[in-house]
């Protein structure tokens, strides 16, 4: 027992989120009931080693601040990297399977998404999605880009809402910030597009096998639209790069000079196991099959096109040619590279 100490007052007991994503490990003391004491002891442990770093004033002047108007000018403010940004996303969307699905439902599923997204591009939208936007939000599959989120953390580093970015942009007129601030949220629109896409492909997908094997009598229940939703966003979450699941060494690489952009290889490297083992799991449950075998032929195809399809689009984009790459390799990086 604890005598004398203490306890959490939280019903929920312990909230330790785990980084690698609930489908893969949950922390055995999550829920669990301890003292104030040891609640603080653990909190300090997932503080992160560079937290005190990042709060020098010196070492934010001369690392954090070029660093981060570096990495805002070649993401946020770099109009090729906005389309490479989208057709990354897009990338995913082929690898679980989303896809290999009917033309018109895709399309359908399409418009939906554009309709959902933050901000509000064309028109405002409809109160039944920006409900849709919410749940998501929620759920951590929106808003949860790895890139975006990574600039982000950089600028609450530096100072309370990237102040000192504002200031900077603020300086070059209204017309100079404003674009800054749209640029940003344009990039988080461009991902969320496909997230929120492979959600609806992923509910429509699981809608559809369970009301199958409902009216096939493999089943005695349809799950409900909420508890289908809730599958779904956790798949997108584990199968697709989400920020909320990049553990201390990819937040503390953000504030050394030499990570950049350390989340998305880390997001890549989890989401690429994660759509393998969703693919085996279902291919081994009659009634998700099907899902299983189409995720798996669309990470396989993925894996066989991604390289050389975004490396030709990036190339005809910036208008450099397969001589050129070489020469750089054979001039600049080793040759391994």
């Amino acid at each position: 027992g604890l005598p004398n100490q203490k306890i959490i007052a939280d019903k929920n007991g312990l909230q330790l989120k785990s980084s690698l994503g609930e489908s893969v490990y949950t922390n055995p003391l999550e829920g669990r009931f301890t003292s104030e004491t040891f609640k603080d002891a653990l909190n300090f442990s997932e503080k992160l080693i560079t937290d005190d770093l990042a709060k020098s004033v010196l070492y934010q002047h001369l690392v954090l601040i070029p660093k981060g108007l570096t990495q805002i000018s070649k993401t946020i403010l770099g109009p090729f990297t906005h389309t490479r940004n989208f057709i990354t996303s897009a990338q995913f969307a082929l690898g679980t399977g989303n896809l290999y699905k009917n033309p018109i439902k895709m399309v359908k599923n399409f418009k939906q998404a554009f309709n959902t997204i933050q901000p509000q591009l064309l028109y405002r939208n409809l109160p039944k999605d920006q409900a849709l936007y919410k749940f998501l939000l929620e759920e951590q599959v929106v808003s949860s880009s790895a890139t975006a989120r990574d600039i982000a953390g950089l600028l609450d580093d530096i100072g309370r809402g990237g102040d000192v970015y504002m200031r900077f942009f603020g300086k070059f007129g209204r017309a100079m910030k404003k674009l800054y601030e749209k640029a940003g949220d344009l990039y988080v629109a461009e991902d969320d597009f496909f997230k929120i896409y492979n959600f609806l492909a992923e509910f429509d997908s699981y809608k559809n096998a369970y009301t199958n094997a409902f009216n096939k009598g493999l089943i005695n229940k349809i799950p409900t639209d909420l508890q289908i939703m809730k599958e779904a966003a956790s798949i997108v979450k584990n199968t697709v790069p989400n920020y909320n699941y990049v553990g201390p060494f990819g937040q503390n690489a953000r504030r050394l000079p030499t990570g950049n952009f350390v989340s998305f290889p880390i997001e890549v490297t989890r989401t690429a196991t994660n759509i393998l083992q969703q693919a085996n799991k279902e291919l081994k449950n009659p009634i998700l099959k099907g899902i299983g075998a189409r995720r798996a032929l669309g990470w396989g195809t993925s894996v066989a096109t991604a390289p050389a399809v975004i490396s030709g689009m990036l190339k005809g984009m910036y208008g450099v040619t397969t001589a050129t790459v070489s020469a750089i390799r054979e001039l600049v990086l080793p040759s391994y590279a």
